[in-house]
C-alpha cells in the first residue's frame, strides 16, 4: 500500500459551479487558479527526494497512482535535501499532465474579481522566472484582499519553464 500525498483536506481549487475562483500566494506572489483546469489542494504532502533531477524540481508526490513533480517556484527553496519533505501544495493538472507547486497558505475564495485599475503593472521583482509568465492581474473587490493582485498564468508553460530552469 502506498503512501497517501497528503494528511487533512483534499481541497477542489480552481473553481466552482457558482463561479467563484480561487487563488493561491506562491512565493509571496497572488496567483489565480485556472478554472478549466483540476487543481487540488494538498495540506502536508509528502514529497519525495530524486536523485539528479533539475534545480527547481523539489521532488516526486504521488497523487492516485501517478507521480507528480514539485517544481520550486524561486530560488529561495532547498534543492533535493535528503529524506522525505513535508509541504504544503496545490497541484495543477491530471495524471501525467499534472504538476505542484509549493504554496504559502491554503486556496482562498476570491468571489469578486476585475482588471486591475492600471493595466501597466509589472511583475513583482522576486518573481524569477514566474515574471516572464504571468499575464494580466486582476484583483478582488474584497476589503481584506483589495491590495493584492491575482496573476493569471498558464500551468503547462509554467511547469515547462520551471522545469527546465537552472
Amino acid at each position: 500500500m502506498t503512501e497517501p500525498a497528503g494528511t487533512g483536506d483534499r481541497v477542489h481549487a480552481g473553481g466552482n459551479a457558482a463561479g467563484i475562483r480561487y487563488g493561491v500566494r506562491v512565493a509571496g506572489i497572488g496567483l489565480l487558479l485556472p478554472a478549466e483546469v483540476p487543481v487540488e489542494y494538498l495540506d502536508g504532502a509528502t514529497v519525495y527526494p530524486v536523485p539528479r533531477l533539475p534545480r527547481r524540481v523539489l521532488g516526486l508526490l504521488q497523487v492516485r497512482g501517478h507521480p507528480v513533480p514539485v517544481l520550486a517556484p524561486d530560488a529561495g527553496f532547498e534543492p533535493h535535501v535528503p529524506g522525505l519533505q513535508r509541504m504544503n501544495v496545490v497541484v495543477i493538472g491530471a495524471g501525467a499532465m499534472a504538476g505542484a507547486l509549493p504554496v504559502d497558505a491554503p486556496p482562498q475564495p476570491l468571489p469578486e474579481l476585475a482588471p486591475a485599475a492600471d493595466a501597466t503593472f509589472e511583475p513583482p521583482s522576486p518573481a524569477g522566472p514566474l515574471a516572464a509568465l504571468l499575464e494580466q492581474p486582476l484583483t478582488a473587490r474584497s476589503d481584506s484582499d483589495r491590495d493584492t493582485l491575482w496573476w493569471r498564468f498558464e500551468p503547462a508553460r509554467l511547469f515547462e519553464m520551471l522545469a527546465r530552469a537552472e
